[in-house]
């Protein structure tokens, strides 16, 4: 099978069927069922290949300067394609959104406590997803031992505006002084081809 990247959303299952004709008679029966029951899921059922993975039998790359250009083209391409009766499965391997955060400085109540963008987010990095403080060695193995702020603090969008940063004064000011916490939603990944994007 094709390697994928690591992603919560994503999930290889290997069956096992009793010989050939069981294979096949499941396979039509899975391909009918998400079809029927998840019209939302991407699913791709494929017989176990033997020898290097090939992934889609056709492919088709779009790439561009501008990634709104390059997404307009892509899904263009794919309609082409997916109105072909003798096609199946037809899908984009980007444009999958994901929630993140963004941070707004205000530059002005940043600069009046001696802060820089740069401090601001550096302390916010190591809230969040932890700094390593030392090691810790048991037997012949090292553990690094990581310093990061409480789960609740780190798993709530709404924490994260009270998480506090230190001033150059030596006092702790919460993030919702100096900056503005927004919720967005981001591409989960890029794609590149001769440092240009591509889908």
């Amino acid at each position: 099978m094709q390697e994928e990247f690591s992603s919560p959303n994503y999930a290889e299952i290997v069956a096992v069927a009793k010989d050939s004709q069981a294979r096949e008679r499941a396979m039509a029966r899975l391909r009918a069922s998400f079809e029927r029951d998840f019209p939302e899921l991407r699913a791709r059922i494929e017989r176990l290949p033997n020898g290097p993975p090939v992934g889609y039998p056709v492919q088709f790359r779009v790439s561009g300067e501008n990634p709104q250009t390059v997404a307009r083209f892509a899904r263009e391409a794919a309609e082409v394609v997916g109105a072909h009766p003798a096609t199946v499965d037809v899908n984009l391997d980007w444009f999958e959104r994901q929630r993140a955060l963004r941070l707004v400085v205000d530059q002005d109540k940043a600069r009046a406590l001696g802060l820089t963008s740069a401090q601001i987010r550096h302390s916010l990095a190591s809230n969040l997803s932890g700094v390593a403080i030392t090691d810790f060695r048991e037997g012949d193995r090292t553990i690094e031992v990581v310093a990061r702020a409480q789960t609740d603090e780190r798993t709530f969008a709404g924490a994260v505006a009270d998480v506090n940063i230190y001033t150059a004064s030596g006092k702790f000011v919460p993030i919702a002084q100096v900056a503005q916490v927004e919720l967005a939603l981001e591409e989960a990944r890029t794609w590149r081809r001769n440092r240009l994007p591509r889908c």
